[in-house]
C-alpha cells in the first residue's frame, strides 16, 4: 500500500464532502448547545479574558 494513502485513512475529511447523514436540526430552545449564556457580551468576553489569561500563564510556568 501507497504510505499516502496509509495515512490518508486518518485524515478527518481528505475529501472534503462531510458526513454522508446530516446532523438533525431543532430550532428549540432546549436544544441550545450552550452550556453557559451570558446576559451582555461584556459579560462574556470579560470570562473569555479571564479563561484565556488562565491557559497562557499556565503554559509559561
Amino acid at each position: 500500500m501507497d504510505p499516502t494513502q496509509e495515512l490518508a485513512q486518518f485524515e478527518p475529511d481528505p475529501e472534503g464532502v462531510g458526513s454522508l447523514e446530516p446532523a438533525a436540526t431543532s430550532a428549540a430552545l432546549e436544544d441550545d448547545p450552550q452550556w453557559i449564556v451570558w446576559p451582555d457580551a461584556a459579560g462574556e468576553a470579560a470570562w473569555a479574558a479571564a479563561e484565556l489569561t488562565h491557559i497562557t500563564t499556565a503554559w509559561w510556568v
